[in-house]
């Protein structure tokens, strides 16, 4: 089981490395080029204290989420050893405990993803188009209670 915890300075480059590879691996649909951009700005603008929570297990980092402003997750990664133990369930776990409601966006396409969020009580309440890819997003809420 992994503990959650606050993300330290420390943490940037494990951080963003779970970030890099988990969104490289779930979304073979849209080229690496644009995850190393993410990667770039995540590594220097996302992270931070007041942000960031981290999935530790044994301590290593396993997985990690961003928060931006009005509770919208701006990344959710699990690295992919360890996928399937739990530790994206606890990040959301602890999202949802910060903010109500909390909105994710979310490629149509990362199939996993959606139904994930969906299992969490989250719904589709909008689309959009990623200006920079081209590809169609869901817009997702979770409301406490399932309002």
């Amino acid at each position: 089981m992994s503990e959650i915890r606050g993300y330290l300075p420390q943490d940037r480059e494990k951080a963003a490395a779970v970030f890099l590879v988990g969104m490289i691996r779930n979304h073979p649909f849209l080229p690496q080029e644009l995850w190393l951009e993410r990667y770039r700005r995540l590594y220097r603008t996302q992270l931070s204290e007041d942000s960031t929570l981290l999935a530790e297990a044994d301590d290593e980092i396993e997985g990690m989420l961003c928060l931006g402003g009005a509770g919208e997750i701006t990344a959710l990664a699990v690295g992919p050893s360890c996928r399937h133990k739990g530790h994206a369930g606890a990040l959301l776990a602890a999202a949802k405990a910060r903010f109500c409601p909390l909105k994710a966006r979310v490629y149509a396409e990362n199939e996993e993803g959606v139904a994930f969020l969906k299992g969490a009580g989250f719904s589709v309440e909008g689309e959009s188009v990623d200006p920079d890819s081209g590809h169609l997003m869901l817009e997702m809420v979770w409301r406490a209670g399932g309002e």
